[in-house]
């Protein structure tokens, strides 16, 4: 830096900037304190915001309806539901296993006849069927 008498005055800038930061970071808080609205008026902006089914941020007016705290509200409780569906499937196992087993059975000619149909089905679309034999050697 150069004086207006021609007198040059060298300063390091690691002596400077961490002075001049807090200075700014000071300043910017002694504003922020005379607004006693403005984090209420924050909390309020992000929570009430529109969000996209990701919880992000959106412009789009398909989303005004979502807000932040709606989708996190949302999320919340999908995953407790979810957890007491697995933690009641868990305590409910062997239930469980003998209702699949009575439906598999039940329904095995239903399903047998689904697969052949699918089976016929491709068979009669050349394009997406092929069949290979091979006989076992001995």
């Amino acid at each position: 830096m150069t004086t207006g008498g021609g007198m040059t005055l060298n300063i390091d800038e690691n002596l400077v900037k961490p002075v001049v930061e807090k200075e700014i970071e000071a300043a910017v808080i002694r504003e922020l304190e005379k607004m006693p609205l403005l984090l209420p008026q924050m909390v309020s902006h992000v929570l009430l915001m529109p969000v996209s089914d990701r919880g992000e941020p959106s412009n789009s007016s398909y989303d005004k309806h979502r807000t932040y705290m709606n989708w996190v509200f949302q999320k919340a409780i999908q995953e407790a539901t979810k957890e007491a569906i697995v933690n009641w499937l868990k305590n409910n196992n062997d239930a469980l296993e003998k209702e699949v087993d009575k439906q598999l059975r039940a329904s095995s000619s239903k399903f047998a006849k689904s697969v052949i149909d699918a089976f016929v089905g491709l068979a009669n679309n050349s394009w997406r069927f092929s069949v290979n034999v091979e006989l076992p050697k001995d």
